[in-house]
């Protein structure tokens, strides 16, 4: 959809746009993590400069931004507060 918008709005027209994504779990270290990978096709008459920011909007999208790279997480226990 973030693709479809950016061609829109500059007036790029390929001929074909889409995007498959595929996930995976991988063994890293001895613990199971998630692959996504997505493969994009762009068919039709885009130059290579055109290609490469149509790349660079893609992953621009909020929520690749969220899950790239992976978040690390810390929880601490706040100090019980003294009453008196």
């Amino acid at each position: 959809m973030t693709l479809r918008m950016y061609a829109e709005r500059k007036a790029l027209y390929p001929d074909k746009l889409s995007v498959a994504p595929s996930h995976e779990k991988i063994d890293l270290d001895g613990i199971k993590r998630d692959r996504i990978r997505r493969t994009i096709t762009l068919t039709g008459d885009l130059t290579a400069r055109q290609r490469q920011r149509m790349l660079e909007i893609a992953n621009k999208y909020a929520v690749h931004r969220t899950v790239s790279p992976s978040p690390r997480i810390k929880t601490t226990l706040a100090e019980q507060a003294i009453t008196p």
